[in-house]
């Protein structure tokens, strides 16, 4: 396995020998790749919005190739690199087939950004084309997960397919493929990865260097559910970055049951994040952080239904990294009170028998770690509260969780165990899983 810190003039060296090819986009399944974006943005070396994925490389990519090595921290060559690795695999088709398989005791625990393992157990396999015009995966799956009435059944599924269409700023896609749009790690209140990919069809624009908002993108899509309250969901989303410290994002939501002819329900979301100043601890090391929220409506866009507030931040030493982020989400009694009338008193963003974001989650906190070593092991550790509320009539419980991700033979082998505690019982988990890519 190619390791992340290849020396940059040997990288370089092959990557001006090979025929290059575009890949559409940085998907949302490594949540250490995004946290070395994050860290590049808080620097202030990335100034392309970054708080939507799948991120379109073409988004930043031509900013992080134009990055004087030299002028760079420490932590800063660190995340330069894995990104230049992963770019560079992109760009020359690397790792285009794939084969995964995953097995645990119980549908795993919900790991936040990057949670990309949904079933108890599962058998994956895809091919990629990517080229200048147009890009597809194929994915053939084969797994045991829940179903739309949160019944576990063994079924095969195209998730993780897409076709795309490049026109330049347009891109055109039809697929399911993984959200996530918001600030947060392990709380989103408006798109996530909570439930299986939606099927889709969209568009996104990327737009240029704006007086007023600065490099901005806009997207929207249409999705087939298999909710009980809703079959269809239309999203939209709007990112812009006006100052260099400042990241916005808003978003707009509608839900339709085509069977029932009747008015659906709609919701009004958005997003920010301020980059602090870095903090130096040493000569080599600095904490490069920031300070995010995010807001989302009751049914009623002038209502404010949920809110979140977080903090994340990171920094290297002894040529590892560490990556901390602490969330608080809370509902409000606009919330409690508006029971989504027009779906039955049940949140309408459900598929696969699951919301797919954290609305639901009510009034929680939580913490997380994410530990890159220097010889490409990773490590994540996640608490989590939930407390208990009216409409869900969920108890509070605690969530402990643990992944650590290791090469091996060509590929990456990935455990993981679980915690849930509640307050008359508690169960543990585990899942291990093993990823090739060739």
């Amino acid at each position: 396995m190619l390791q992340r810190t290849l020396p940059y003039s040997a990288w370089l060296l092959f990557v001006a020998s090979a025929t290059v090819h575009s890949s559409p986009w940085l998907e949302a399944d490594d949540a250490y790749l995004r946290s070395d974006l994050q860290l590049l943005s808080d620097a202030g070396l990335i100034t392309a919005p970054i708080n939507h994925y799948p991120l379109r490389w073409s988004a930043f990519s031509d900013e992080l190739k134009a990055i004087n090595l030299e002028a760079l921290s420490e932590s800063e060559k660190q995340a330069y690199y894995h990104l230049r690795h992963a770019l560079s695999n992109a760009e020359l088709n690397r790792g285009n087939k794939r084969f995964k398989a995953v097995y645990g005791n119980r549908i795993p625990l919900d790991s936040g950004y990057g949670n990309s393992n949904k079933d108890e157990w599962g058998l994956y396999s895809s091919y990629e084309h990517l080229d200048d015009d147009f890009s597809f995966r194929l994915s053939s799956n084969y797994s045991k997960q829940l179903d739309k009435h949160t019944e576990d059944t063994e079924q095969l599924n195209w998730d993780g397919s897409y076709l795309t269409l490049n026109a330049g700023s347009w891109l055109l896609t039809v697929g399911a493929l993984d959200r996530w749009w918001g600030q947060g790690w392990q709380h989103n209140l408006t798109l996530s990865q909570t439930s299986r990919p939606l099927p889709s069809l969209g568009a996104s624009y990327q737009g240029g260097d704006n007086i007023f908002l600065g490099y901005w993108n806009v997207e929207t899509f249409i999705a087939k559910l298999d909710s009980r309250t809703s079959d269809s969901q239309w999203s939209s989303r709007l990112v812009a970055r006006p100052l260099n410290i400042l990241s916005l994002g808003i978003s707009y939501q509608a839900w339709s049951d085509t069977n029932r002819f009747r008015d659906g329900e709609q919701q009004l979301s958005g997003d920010v994040r301020v980059s602090l100043p870095s903090i130096t601890l040493s000569s080599e090391s600095k904490i490069y952080h920031g300070v995010y929220g995010e807001f989302a409506s009751t049914d009623k866009s002038s209502e404010l239904g949920a809110r979140l507030i977080g903090w994340d931040g990171q920094w290297s030493f002894s040529r590892q990294s560490l990556r901390l982020a602490l969330e608080k989400q809370t509902i409000t009694d606009e919330w409690q009170l508006n029971q989504w009338p027009n779906a039955g008193a049940q949140y309408p963003a459900n598929h696969s028998g699951k919301s797919s974001n954290s609305y639901l989650f009510g009034n929680s906190v939580s913490a997380s770690l994410y530990l890159q070593f220097s010889n490409d092991h990773n490590l994540s550790l996640i608490g989590a509260n939930y407390e208990e509320n009216v409409i869900t009539g969920v108890s509070e419980y605690d969530v402990l969780q643990a992944n650590y991700t290791m090469p091996f033979q060509q590929g990456k082998l990935n455990f993981g165990i679980g915690k849930v505690s509640a307050l008359k019982e508690s169960n543990s988990q585990f899942w291990i899983g093993y990823d090739l890519r060739f």
